[in-house]
């Protein structure tokens, strides 16, 4: 499966070092690793304080793309 996400979402996932490709073909195990590695970091910025603003909308970014991506990845 590809994992299509905006430029943006792209750029996101770099800085987070999650480097993906718009056009490699991902086995369901390898898209489910990428999931977990945003997962992650979506989790770290929500554990930031809550008066952290720049945290609290880097966590919801992530999220965002966390369910995006859950969403491709074909049910069984």
């Amino acid at each position: 499966m590809k994992i299509i996400l905006s430029l943006q979402e792209f750029e996101h996932l770099k800085k987070a070092e999650i480097e993906i490709s718009p056009d490699i073909e991902y086995s369901e195990d390898e898209a489910l690793e990428i999931l977990e590695k945003v997962q992650d970091i979506e989790a770290m910025y929500s554990n930031y304080p809550d008066n952290d603003k720049n945290a609290y909308a880097l966590s919801d970014i992530y999220a965002a793309i966390a369910d995006k991506i859950y969403k491709m990845i074909p049910e069984d």
